[in-house]
């Protein structure tokens, strides 16, 4: 049942497609939108286990987000999101060299 609330929420957002700001190169940590639907999909791919479940909806750590800058080519959490509410976090605008040094930062704990 959730895997179809998650297909039909899927079908309802095509319009907007937050998969193209990373195309582009614009770097910053992300945040997760209202548009959630709590189904649990990206918080297991986070590499910086910057994802958590908040009050109603999951929730990104901007000091933890690196855009998986240093694991993975795009960000896992935005890949896997079944609606796309996953855009970047304009309140937490990075270079891709800090992004890089704050994962370098992570390995060391």
């Amino acid at each position: 049942m959730l895997h179809l609330l998650c297909l039909i929420m899927f079908l309802m957002h095509l319009t907007k497609n937050y998969k193209d700001d990373y195309e582009y190169g614009n770097t910053m940590a992300l945040l997760i939108t209202d548009e959630c639907i709590n189904c649990d999909v990206c918080e297991p791919v986070c590499p910086n286990q910057a994802i958590y479940q908040g009050e109603s909806i999951f929730e990104i750590d901007p000091a933890r987000c690196t855009e998986c800058v240093g694991h993975f080519d795009k960000p896992q959490c935005v890949e896997v999101c079944p609606v796309d509410c996953i855009p970047l976090d304009p309140q937490h605008s990075e270079t891709q060299e800090q992004l890089l040094e704050k994962y370098k930062k992570l390995l060391e704990e």
